[in-house]
């Protein structure tokens, strides 16, 4: 694999923590960013979540969203989110 979980969290909430402080409306990274920024598959991203230690917090691929009544699914992998925090 060639991301460790913990990399993959402490990433995950550090953009998020950054996108609070600037007011951005999407907090937490896509695949793709992921992907790009430590050169690894989605795969392993998947693999990083799947691994990860639910005692030291949150993290999971988001897929979707949810707005009100309504849900929607990503059409692309690389728009699936890493949502983590503590």
């Amino acid at each position: 694999m060639g991301i460790t979980p913990k990399a993959l969290f402490d990433y995950a909430t550090e953009f998020a923590a950054n996108a609070e402080r600037e007011g951005k409306s999407r907090i937490y990274p896509t695949f793709r960013e992921v992907a790009k920024r430590f050169k690894v598959t989605h795969d392993d991203i998947e693999a990083a979540c799947d691994d990860w230690d639910k005692s030291n917090g949150y993290m999971q691929p988001a897929v979707g969203v949810r707005s009100g009544a309504g849900v929607a699914a990503y059409k692309h992998r690389g728009d699936c989110l890493v949502e983590a925090y503590s």
